[in-house]
């Protein structure tokens, strides 16, 4: 049975946005669960395509599994309120603060959310934005799309 599967595997989601379909799908995933899980999709990967037997090595997991994510895509509801999509349809989950994104890309959503509130950008502008923080730069980077 696949680890992600398993009752021991399974943990109390963190954050207010599990169950929502909003890219949360691992929350309630156990951490070492989570990466046996993903070692079996990567030995799975090369068995469906090639039909290749490989001896997957272990996945290097993190110290801390929480706001790691340089690079994230969010959408715009017609209020303007910053959210995800959800995983199946195109419904925005409006959040305000995601547990796997690294601070300064929260930072970021929040001050789109202001601005597009304020000015009433959701009418005008694309509803998408792509908001991806610096490794080697301490900038953010942003991009609207439609």
């Amino acid at each position: 049975m696949e680890a992600s599967k398993s009752y021991e595997a399974r943990t109390v989601g963190r954050g207010p946005y599990v169950g929502e379909g909003a890219g949360c799908q691992w929350h309630d995933i156990r951490y070492h669960a989570q990466l046996d899980s993903k070692k079996h999709q990567v030995s799975e990967a090369f068995q469906r395509s090639g039909h290749i037997e490989v001896a997957v090595q272990p996945v290097l997991g993190m110290e801390d599994p929480w706001h790691y994510r340089n690079t994230m895509e969010f959408g715009f509801t017609y209020e303007s309120e910053p959210g995800l999509r959800r995983t199946r349809g195109h419904r925005i989950v409006p959040i305000g603060e995601c547990l796997i994104s690294r601070p300064q890309i929260n930072e970021t959503l929040e001050l789109l959310g202001d601005l597009f509130t304020r000015e009433k950008l959701a009418e005008i502008l694309p509803h998408n934005a792509f908001v991806r923080a610096g490794d080697v730069f301490p900038g953010v980077v942003v991009g609207l799309f439609g």
